[in-house]
């Protein structure tokens, strides 16, 4: 009999994940830590039935992922002479949206306020106004989700939260010419 001390046994930790940045993105990770394997020959993992890589250090993260379950196969040889299973889920944060208004409209000596209105992600968020093609930057994100001083125009917002995820462009705010005044005879 080979009796193998239980602190020398192969041994695999429980895999660390990191979550996707950005909803929709690829920046999920998975970190395996193998203990007491043969650092000539390496251990192997798969991922999701994969082909097995051989790694000679630990830990080793395996990048680009999506959100989403994930099965974690590490085994010490190419023989499988011992080998661990884990299942993994990979997080993502909710898409970042953004809504916009006008919340002071132009009058005859005021220029008019856009406000925005951002959710998702993760904030504190940043505001952007564009043009109405969603693309021109007429001001750089910014803390503030209000943009003072808006001439007559069609206008839309992005947010961007903490991790630089952005949203789509807001539906299109339209900034009207002031309401003359009236006035009648009596």
């Amino acid at each position: 009999d080979i009796i193998i001390d239980s602190n020398k046994a192969f041994n695999v930790l429980e895999p660390e994940i990191q979550n996707v940045a950005c909803s929709g993105g690829n920046t999920g990770a998975i970190k395996i830590t193998a203990q007491n394997f043969d650092t000539t020959n390496g251990f192997q993992y798969s991922i999701n039935g994969g082909t097995w890589k051989t790694s000679t250090v630990s830990p080793v993260t395996e990048g680009g992922l999506i959100a989403g379950t994930y099965t974690v196969d590490v085994r010490s040889d190419a023989t499988g002479t011992c080998t661990k299973s884990f299942r993994k889920t990979i997080g993502s944060g909710t898409p970042v949206t953004v809504t916009a208004s006008v919340t002071a409209p132009l009058t005859c000596t005021l220029k008019a306020t856009i406000t925005a209105v951002a959710d998702g992600g993760t904030g504190p968020y940043k505001y952007e106004l564009r043009g109405a093609d969603g693309v021109a930057v007429l001001v750089a994100f910014q803390d503030l989700a209000t943009f003072p001083n808006i001439l007559k125009g069609s206008y839309t917002v992005v947010a961007q939260d903490i991790n630089g995820c952005p949203s789509g462009a807001s539906t299109v705010v339209v900034v009207d010419d002031p309401i003359p005044p009236t006035a009648s005879l009596a």
